[in-house]
């Protein structure tokens, strides 16, 4: 089994408190607009189809370092600090998966 480490990708779930859905999107809408700033990054949005408090992304990356810079950016810090009281939980509940595609 090969290991391609060529991109790097993550994905999240999260749960929104009652209420705050169109709030939460528009947060993560701007971590997109954010981090598709840098290059070689895309994020794509989802909201689950039947339930308007459940957003999950999903983000490719040319490699460990994009994601620290996105990470490491205030603006990053700052939209994540007003989602905190928005959330009401995320999977996985640290941080997102990192995860790398696997070639048979």
């Amino acid at each position: 089994m090969e290991v391609g480490l060529s991109r790097l990708y993550t994905t999240r779930i999260w749960v929104v408190q009652t209420g705050h859905g169109k709030a939460v999107q528009a947060l993560l809408e701007e971590l997109q607009r954010l981090a598709e700033r840098l290059p070689g990054v895309e994020i794509c949005l989802y909201q689950e189809h039947t339930s308007q408090e459940r957003f999950v992304t999903f983000s490719e990356w040319p490699d460990r370092q994009a994601i620290q810079t996105f990470r490491d950016h205030p603006d990053a810090q700052r939209i994540r600090i007003e989602l905190e009281p928005l959330i009401r939980e995320t999977y996985p509940p640290d941080d997102a998966l990192e995860l790398h595609e696997v070639r048979t």
